[in-house]
């Protein structure tokens, strides 16, 4: 990534310091609080999902809205999941939008989440999904991709590429995924076999 187009902050912590809506649950079925800004407070987890992006494009690149994704999912027990592409920007000579592929295997991603999450004998984790979701984007294009998920007290991820997950404890790295490179600027990339050669 040459330069910095997409930040996602997530963090966990424990649900009774979560912040909660002016709406008190009733029968454990989340409630959203009125207005704009609302919440979602849930007491099935111990641990809550909180996360934050932004989207901050080159400046060459605001009309299109950048070439990076983000999604996040929170859960109704707390949990959630943290989809993020970036979308590999040499496609700009092709005349083929990086961003428009990283959107779609975003959404797809989300999407083979969603159909696992409804078989209760599924146990479709965040590798699985990137490859649903590869095979789900047929466009032209390429992206990296990271995927991580909070699943009760665990947190599983998985990574595709110069992207990554960082897990931070009292301002300290406990934990960063290694850059998955052929060599410097050249990630490895997920992309659609028919339409790109340079698929990983």
């Amino acid at each position: 990534m040459a330069s910095l187009s997409a930040c996602l902050v997530a963090a966990l912590v424990p649900a009774s310091t979560a912040p909660r809506s002016r709406t008190a649950p009733t029968q454990g079925v989340p409630r959203a609080s009125p207005g704009r800004g609302s919440s979602v407070v849930t007491h099935a987890s111990k641990l809550s999902l909180i996360a934050t992006g932004a989207n901050i494009p080159h400046p060459d690149k605001i009309a299109k809205g950048g070439e990076d994704a983000w999604f996040v999912r929170i859960g109704p027990n707390g949990g959630g999941e943290i989809y993020v592409a970036d979308g590999v920007g040499g496609f700009n000579e092709q005349g083929v939008d990086p961003g428009l592929y990283a959107r779609v295997l975003t959404f797809e991603a989300a999407k083979a989440k969603e159909t696992s999450s409804r078989n209760p004998l599924s146990r479709d984790g965040p590798k699985k999904l990137i490859q649903a979701a590869q095979e789900a984007t047929k466009l032209p294009g390429a992206s990296t991709m990271v995927v991580v998920e909070c699943v009760g007290m665990k947190i599983v991820g998985a990574n595709l590429g110069d992207s990554g997950i960082r897990v931070v404890r009292g301002g300290a790295i406990v934990f960063a995924s290694k850059a998955q490179e052929h060599y410097f600027n050249c990630p490895f990339q997920l992309g659609y076999e028919p339409l790109s050669a340079d698929t990983d």
